[in-house]
């Protein structure tokens, strides 16, 4: 979708430099900043009936055995 909007300094500013940092239009890095910033944005999918939450891009994955092992841990 097109459109025209007026942005703060303060916001135009924040485009500018995430679009240079990660070599993105500033139409694609307006669209990413406001994506990111929308809290209910989960990503869901369903594997052999089990619900899968991807974290997001470059988050650290982990499995079961990270799982048992905090549970053995002590606090």
């Amino acid at each position: 979708m097109r459109t025209t909007v007026t942005l703060s300094r303060e916001a135009a500013d924040l485009v500018d430099r995430y679009s240079e940092a990660q070599g993105i239009s500033k139409s694609r890095a307006v669209s990413d900043l406001i994506l990111l910033a929308h809290p209910s944005r989960s990503r869901t999918k369903v594997i052999d009936g089990i619900m899968i939450f991807e974290g997001p891009d470059g988050a650290k994955k982990f499995g079961l055995e990270d799982l048992q092992r905090l549970e053995d841990e002590d606090f």
